[in-house]
């Protein structure tokens, strides 16, 4: 293997290279054939009454008679934090429209979960679950955050800002505890903690307050047939991001919004390596994206390892960021591998439509004469098949002077770009049939 440190227009011919290796897809959850209306436990139809009780009652019951499906008919309800149990099918019938209180109140106490790769209590997240096995979230309703009243937080988010100082010195968790409005500590629509045999099917989720769907450390889950509909200005609104997860597969699923379509994490610096769960065996297909800002994107919280997945069959429409990022940082630690991402098409990036860093930040090293802690490794990628129309850049690839990016594959792509490629502290780039065509700038 060469290495390469510089641009370079040479074309690299060799055989295409897989590192996926294929894992059993997981089975979705079955559940009793038995049926509880939010109705029979107190729901009322309407924007003015509240069916959170209800709809919690609804679920206990269910739980509780050994489990079967929870229905929100037709119609517009209100309600706060959801909390799901083991064996509960949290149905939504078509024409259901469920609105989540814009009131903050409405999401304490606080749960148990995972905000910025730290855990931490924080407001209830709108649909949450810990712990729990067989749960579901169905139907062909829309759930709608109102996230008009969250995004204003993420300009003063000092709750977060103290969240990252005191996951990094592994602080007490009683310490790190989120209640109040003016620590900006925004909800997910969805979080679900530590669960198994999961099912998210066939729901349309709109103005999510932060990211839309978020399982954390959870295993055997489905994903598929979401309609996700945030604003493109929307801040932080990921569509799906699976944290530290384990055998998942994620499909068909309809995405336009303010930050990352779909993304693969795995926690942040200390507070993973504490935990030491990695994101592993995924597979992601048949995504379309009409707006966001990375379309298939790995980190850039990679602490505990972000290790076989296979992405395929992907589009994304509307002005991307990149179609295909992969990004880490210096101190962050863990390492990115085995990952293959086949048939990617994108119209637009402002970026590169393939790009790899270890620069998340901008930042370089201080001293590059010294050994730096806890550096990251990103090796063992494969992408093929991506078609851009139109890039800032075709492939950025960015590693770090003595910490490369390893094994790079990079095959059958054809990209129109302003700056062809842009590669450094590479070893073994190897690239077949890679057509960049240099497009004059706008």
């Amino acid at each position: 293997m060469r290495r390469y440190n510089e641009y370079t227009k040479q074309r690299f011919e060799v055989r295409p290279m897989k590192f996926f290796t294929p894992f059993e897809l997981p089975v979705a959850p079955v559940f009793p054939d038995r049926s509880f209306d939010i109705r029979d436990y107190g729901a009322k139809e309407g924007t003015e009454f509240k069916s959170t009780k209800a709809i919690n009652d609804a679920i206990c019951a269910c739980s509780y008679s050994g489990g079967g499906h929870v229905v929100v008919p037709r119609g517009q309800w209100l309600s706060g934090a959801i909390h799901l149990k083991d064996n509960v099918d949290l149905h939504f019938e078509e024409g259901s429209l469920l609105h989540f209180s814009e009131d903050f109140n409405d999401y304490l106490p606080v749960v148990y979960g995972i905000l910025g790769g730290n855990r931490c209590y924080s407001p209830s997240h709108f649909l949450y679950a810990y712990k729990c096995k067989n749960i579901a979230v169905t139907g062909k309703g829309t759930l709608d955050g109102h996230g008009k009243v969250w995004w204003p937080m993420k300009n003063h988010n000092i709750g977060m800002q103290d969240l990252m100082k005191k996951g990094k010195a592994l602080a007490p968790l009683s310490e790190r505890v989120y209640d109040k409005p003016e620590q900006g500590v925004r909800p997910r629509m969805l979080q679900f903690v530590e669960c198994e045999n999961v099912l998210i099917e066939g729901i349309t989720m709109k103005n999510s307050p932060s990211w839309t769907v978020h399982p954390a450390w959870c295993k055997n889950i489905i994903i598929r047939d979401l309609v996700i509909r945030n604003p493109v200005d929307s801040p932080n609104t990921d569509g799906v991001n699976l944290e530290s997860c384990k055998r998942g597969l994620v499909e068909r699923l309809d995405v336009e919004t303010g930050d990352d379509v779909c993304c693969l994490k795995a926690g942040r610096d200390e507070d993973a390596w504490d935990v030491g769960v990695p994101c592993e065996d995924i597979e992601i297909r048949n995504i379309v994206s009409s707006g966001g800002h990375g379309g298939f994107t790995v980190g850039s919280e990679t602490s505990a390892c972000i290790r076989n997945a296979y992405i395929h069959d992907c589009h994304f429409d509307g002005n991307l960021y990149s179609a295909v990022r992969f990004k880490t940082m210096k101190g962050r630690g863990g390492v990115v591998e085995n990952i293959d991402c086949e048939n990617i098409t994108a119209t637009k990036t402002t970026s590169a439509a393939v790009y790899i860093t270890m620069r998340y930040t901008g930042e370089k090293l201080d001293d590059q004469s010294k050994p730096i802690e806890n550096m990251p490794k990103m090796r063992n990628i494969s992408i093929s098949g991506v078609r851009c129309e139109k890039a800032k850049c075709g492939i950025k690839l960015c590693g770090e002077r003595g910490y490369d990016l390893e094994n790079i594959y990079l095959s059958d792509i054809d990209v129109a770009a302003e700056i062809p490629i842009d590669a450094m502290n590479v070893f073994g780039l190897h690239m077949e049939n890679v057509k960049l065509r240099e497009m004059v700038s706008e």
